[in-house]
């Protein structure tokens, strides 16, 4: 951004999965790009992103991607 922050973003994968609320039984509204760009948006040093990206996937559910659907969750790469 123009402060300098860049954000760089590795996955490591878990047994938690939630879904996005337009799918059945998602009520989590963010996914780590738009965590990510709401950082860059609103944050000038990597503190003030890391601490805004964990509020607000705290306050308004964060999920992954790749975790497939509520009636077939992908575990596939799950550590």
């Amino acid at each position: 951004n123009e402060a300098g922050l860049a954000v760089a973003e590795s996955s490591c994968t878990a047994n938690t999965v939630g879904w996005p609320v337009n799918k059945p039984g998602g009520y989590n509204l963010l996914s780590i790009n738009e965590l990510s760009k709401i950082a860059l948006e609103r944050c000038s040093t990597s503190r003030c992103a890391i601490s805004l990206m964990g509020s607000l996937a705290e306050k308004y559910g964060f999920y992954d991607d790749g975790a497939g659907s509520p009636d077939a969750p992908d575990y596939t790469n799950s550590a």
